[in-house]
């Protein structure tokens, strides 16, 4: 997940997953922005899989208030057991990813 560069911490994570077992996660820097990296870990291929993000985010309180979005950014090392291939971006406004 890619924050905007207004906020300056996150903290108290929680990840639950629906189908899939949440193995770790790690926070970063990159760029001036904060990133979420999940690990994810599974026996099988599974096709559809729901992963939910609770945490504390700080954001820079001189910021003027605006709208935004959270990027999602999707990985799989076995890139051979994909059920389908999608290149596009995932619209935030979508309930399911």
């Amino acid at each position: 997940m890619e924050f905007p560069k207004d906020v300056v911490d996150i903290s108290n994570i929680s990840l639950r997953g629906a189908n899939v077992n949440i193995a770790g996660y790690e926070i970063f820097d990159k760029d001036g922005k904060k990133f979420l990296k999940a690990y994810l870990k599974s026996d099988k291929p599974v096709k559809e899989q729901n992963l939910s993000f609770n945490g504390l985010i700080t954001v820079n309180p001189l910021a003027n208030t605006q709208n935004t979005n959270v990027k999602v950014y999707i990985y799989n090392e076995n890139n051979d057991k994909y059920f389908y291939e999608n290149r596009n971006t995932i619209d935030a406004s979508q309930r399911y990813f």
